[in-house]
């Protein structure tokens, strides 16, 4: 369940990356500021999303078995060998 875990993974940290960073913006000046509970949710956010597997080696895990399942098989090659 490697590739679904990193799939759910890489998913999960840009929406909440993104959720963030929209309730940021809502809260305009002060969503950078500790008047607002936005701002260490912001930082949370980040931490947490590299502290499950950075958002990059998650797609990277996805596409190298995506690469291995598009990869063709031995039988393919040899008859496209053999008519060649």
């Amino acid at each position: 369940h490697t590739v679904e875990t990193a799939t759910a993974k890489a998913f999960a940290s840009e929406l909440l990356l993104k959720a963030t960073n929209v309730a940021v913006d809502v809260h305009g000046g002060f969503g950078g500021t500790k008047r607002f509970p936005i701002e260490r949710i912001l930082r949370d956010a980040r931490i947490w999303v590299f502290a499950q597997g950075a958002p990059n080696i998650m797609k990277l895990i996805v596409m190298r078995d995506l690469f291995k399942r598009l990869e063709p098989s031995q039988a393919l090659i040899e008859k496209i060998a053999a008519k060649g």
